[in-house]
């Protein structure tokens, strides 16, 4: 199985996903950057928001170090990641692929009164090891970054 991660100006890896937790009927898509320096999938404050998760309803999590800082974030349960997938070195046809997560982590959400269309269109989570850890073989081109079982 192949997933296709596209790299930005600055070369950040980036995967759409859907993200789905019993808090929602249906999968949400969520630009998630992919960090091998996350060791749990975070949903980070700006999605939190966008996703319309009630953190009220969620356990908070053990403390955890991050580049701005301890936090402690909350944990949302049994969660199924989405994502675009190719299998086979002949064939190369896109479907989709679900992936369960114990437990992902989530930051508080921004006061939705914050949230500017600019903080809107560059929101981003972060796709831990947790995920990555499935992958065995990772390969850079200039445009993407490819991750292979």
């Amino acid at each position: 199985m192949k997933v296709v991660a596209k790299l930005d100006k600055n070369y950040h890896a980036q995967l759409m996903v859907y993200f789905w937790c019993s808090q929602f009927d249906d999968p949400k898509a969520v630009n998630f950057f992919i960090d091998t320096g996350c060791t749990t999938t975070t949903i980070l404050n700006d999605d939190a928001t966008l996703l319309g998760i009630d953190c009220s309803a969620l356990n908070a999590g053990c403390s955890v170090s991050t580049a701005n800082g301890n936090v402690v974030p909350y944990e949302i349960p049994e969660v199924i990641l989405i994502f675009q997938a190719r299998y086979g070195l002949f064939n190369l046809s896109k479907s989709l692929k679900g992936t369960k997560l114990t437990k992902v982590h989530c930051h508080v959400p921004t006061n939705p009164l914050l949230l500017t269309p600019q903080r809107r269109d560059n929101a981003f989570s972060l796709l831990g090891m947790d995920f990555l850890r499935k992958f065995k073989k990772w390969k850079f081109t200039e445009k993407e970054l490819i991750l292979s079982t």
